[in-house]
């Protein structure tokens, strides 16, 4: 029977049953109902009874999506019924530019009304006279047309605190970085050279901790603030990268230094040393080493020692992994990025040991190892690779093509013990595809001009691999080819690896996605009425990522024909004119982040003669291009620094 302990709780998909239930139980006296409704007008029928909780269904939805779409300093967002008023409940943190402010002091929308605060757990009435402080949180009645306004009152965090948290996280990986560079001056007894090292080690480590002491903002970052972070962040990384060039007193200008920076970090690998072999070592090592942070990713890498980025760690993610789509193999994702940083660096020790074995110095196997896995392409040599003996080529050549893998691919593989994961993917047969019929093309060439049969195929996937993978070691004067094999180059610098690989250029995967996407458009062309399904390794690629791609290839368009106009007008009227083709290359080659381009920039030549305003075009075509345009982009929309 029905007694003091009885509830009924209605959640059937019908409405009429779960009404008809709860107004049965209710004339029974049960004193606890809950019933779900879908339709609101039926609501109406349960407003004069008893019944303590009506659920709907539509209204729910409606709350949960208004509270994504809100600022993250919106904790929760309602709706109402038969209204458009909504309630939000906003928390405010340090950043938040109303703090110590009286609400009579705002420029607050007519139908806004801050109706309650609540502070160390205490809820208050404000007056005009209340001042908000760090942690309040507000219940704030609106109209939907004044929302933006209010967020932008009471959620704008200053883009410069976010950059501040999140550079102190880079802080000390950049610094333990250096410890290589430091050790090996000791060795080579620059003991000057080296403490300025460590006092900057010591420095960058009491930066750090003096952040994250006092800047603190909110530790969840949307996808706005995550672009925006890794956009400035890694120009924030250059400018620190040159420092140790500074202090080293290397005769080079500034420009020519930061030009340097930003050609490691974003792993283009174009630089300005006319004789390497005359730099200092331990300078060389610094320069190989900025490419292999920047390989992998700072931000990924970063990551694994930010776990206080919490969700926010994705979006860091997305905006920094190469390609379209970023993947995980945990559901945490720092210990997806501890995985990748593994195997990043148990390869690197791998080819560091091999080629030593085949021929080379430590020294020099070590710096060709940092620049290889990173897909750099810097070298220790005036020659770059050119004059290694056959076994270490066919070791860069393994390596190279292992970069231009996904790695996330190579995790899976490790992680299932098993090589199916390879034969499954799309991508991966496209990639292999593409590398052994360019390195077909390239035989015809490459064996006529090298001494043996072997050697002219192992030369033929060397410049496949190299252009393929954009790393840009120079094993062949390819400059001295005709003009077919040349415009096949250019094409290739276009391609690039896998997404999630080392290397830059396009990806497969979006090169995939848009030949697909146009066979699609012809077939409908014969079938109007038909609907295609773009499929990559048996999987439906969704609708809004063909957009992506179809997006990101129209801006890459667009900035590389802006960019070729940019440095063909900075190289006429500024410094000395070079062939289109040098100008062509060069804008492909930054993007792509290869390195030697064609023409006066060719594999044997540097870009030193250049005018410092093309060299600063060429290093901002870098970034953009190492980080895909949108993190870039997105800091000229205007939002970014009000989010």
């Amino acid at each position: 029977g029905v007694n003091s302990n009885t509830a009924i709780v209605a959640l059937s998909k019908s409405d009429s049953k779960n009404i008809v239930c709860s107004l049965v139980g209710n004339a029974l006296g049960v004193p606890e109902i809950i019933t779900r409704v879908n339709r609101i007008d039926y609501m109406e029928l349960l407003k004069d009874s008893s019944i303590q909780a009506t659920i709907s269904t539509r209204i729910t939805a409606a709350n949960s999506i208004l509270q994504d779409v809100r600022s993250d300093q919106v904790k929760s967002a309602l709706t109402f019924e038969d209204t458009e008023v909504e309630a939000l409940e906003i928390l405010l943190s340090d950043g938040c530019h109303v703090l110590n402010q009286a609400i009579s002091e705002l420029e607050l929308p007519e139908n806004c009304l801050v109706a309650g605060v609540t502070r160390r757990q205490k809820t208050y009435i404000p007056s005009g006279n209340w001042k908000f402080a760090n942690g309040d949180r507000l219940i704030v009645f609106t109209l939907p047309e004044s929302i933006e306004e209010i967020e932008k009152t009471f959620c704008k965090i200053t883009m410069f605190k976010i950059i501040l948290f999140i550079s102190s996280g880079i802080l000390p990986f950049i610094a333990i970085s250096l410890i290589p560079t430091i050790v090996y001056s000791y060795h080579g007894g620059e003991s000057d050279f080296a403490n300025l090292l460590l006092s900057l080690l010591l420095i960058s480590f009491l930066f750090s901790y003096l952040i994250r002491k006092y800047v603190t903002p909110s530790r969840r970052l949307n996808t706005i603030q995550g672009y925006g972070a890794v956009g400035l962040s890694w120009i924030f990384l250059c400018f620190y990268g040159t420092i140790p060039y500074v202090l080293s007193n290397i005769e080079l200008k500034y420009i020519d230094i930061l030009f340097e920076t930003i050609s490691g970090f974003t792993t283009t690998g174009s630089s300005i040393l006319t004789n390497i072999e005359s730099i200092n070592e331990s300078i060389l090592i610094w320069r190989s080493t900025t490419q292999w942070i920047g390989g992998m990713g700072i931000i990924v890498l970063t990551i694994t020692v930010l776990p206080l980025l919490g969700s926010g760690g994705i979006n860091l993610f997305k905006a920094e992994s190469p390609g379209p789509a970023a993947d995980r193999l945990t559901p945490k994702f720092k210990d997806t990025a501890k995985l990748l940083w593994i195997v990043y660096i148990s390869l690197t020790i791998l080819e560091t040991i091999l080629l030593y074995f085949s021929g080379l110095t430590m020294f020099s196997a070590f710096n060709h190892s940092l620049t290889t896995l990173s897909t750099g392409g810097f070298s220790t040599l005036n020659s770059s690779v050119s004059d290694f003996s056959v076994s270490s080529k066919i070791i860069l050549n393994v390596f190279m093509y292992l970069a231009g893998v996904s790695f996330i691919l190579i995790l899976r593989s490790i992680m299932s013990k098993s090589l199916k994961d390879f034969y499954k993917s799309s991508e991966f047969k496209f990639y292999t595809s593409i590398v052994i019929a360019t390195a077909f093309l390239f035989s015809f060439k490459t064996i006529t001009i090298s001494t043996n049969y072997t050697e002219g195929i192992n030369n033929a996937f060397f410049t496949s691999l190299t252009l393929i993978t954009t790393t840009g070691f120079t094993n062949l004067n390819y400059e001295n080819w005709n003009i077919n094999y040349r415009i096949f180059i250019l094409g290739l610098m276009f391609l690039g690896g896998m997404a999630g690989s080392t290397a830059g250029g396009l990806k497969t995967i979006r090169v995939i996605a848009l030949l697909k996407s146009v066979r699609n458009e012809i077939r409908k062309i014969f079938y109007p009425n038909a609907i295609f399904k773009i499929r990559m390794s048996k999987s439906i690629i969704p609708e809004k990522m063909i957009e992506s791609v179809q997006t990101f290839f129209i801006l890459y368009v667009a900035i590389f024909v802006l960019g070729t106009f940019a440095l063909s007008f900075s190289i006429n009227y500024f410094g000395n004119p070079i062939s289109f083709e040098a100008v062509l290359s060069a804008v492909a080659s930054a993007m792509n982040n290869i390195g030697p381009g064609l023409g006066e920039i060719g594999p044997i030549r540097n870009f030193a003669f250049l005018d410092s305003s093309s060299k600063i075009i060429l290093s901002l075509l870098m970034i953009v291009g190492r980080l895909e345009i949108f993190p870039i982009a997105i800091l000229l929309y205007r939002k970014t620094w009000t989010s």
